[in-house]
């Protein structure tokens, strides 16, 4: 089940602090960068943020999130996708895209960035229709990849 969270809860956010902790340590370990924002964030942190975010929960618990914000009226950007690594491989963050892509169906472009070396990520965003734009260097070794996906009728 997917569904729309309240990330300025308390109780949403101390649940979904662990799951970003533990999904961004993984792309950490890929991309070999520790300096990443998501694995120095607090709770309140999060309950600050501006973004949308979309919970996914597998027989109740909560698995994979993933944030979103407007740019513009025909614009979004997919902030943080999370899967926590015991829900990995169950086609969630798959999930998560299309029900974002459903609750925006009137947008005319997605972006997302990931780290360049993030094989598996680079593979979803393909997969669901997305191309790498440009690659560049954010600060000292942390190289990203950036992906759009444009609407067209046959999206």
């Amino acid at each position: 089940m997917i569904k729309k969270v309240n990330i300025k809860d308390r109780s949403i956010a101390e649940q979904v602090l662990p799951i970003q902790l533990a999904s961004y340590q993984i792309e950490a370990d890929i991309i070999q960068f520790y300096d990443i924002p998501p694995l120095k964030e607090t709770i309140e942190d999060l309950m600050n943020v501006k973004e949308e975010f979309l919970a996914y929960y597998d027989n109740g618990a909560l698995a994979g999130l993933l944030s979103y914000e407007e740019d513009g009226p025909s614009s979004i950007t997919i902030c943080r996708m999370m899967v926590h690594p015991d829900f990995h491989r169950k086609g969630i963050a798959s999930a998560l895209i299309e029900e974002l892509f459903a609750l925006t169906s009137d947008c005319e472009q997605w972006k997302v960035t990931t780290g360049a070396k993030n094989e598996p990520a680079k593979k979803l965003y393909l997969k669901h229709g997305f191309t790498e734009e440009k690659i560049f260097e954010v600060v000292p070794g942390l190289i990203i990849s950036s992906f759009i996906r444009t609407f067209t009728a046959d999206s």
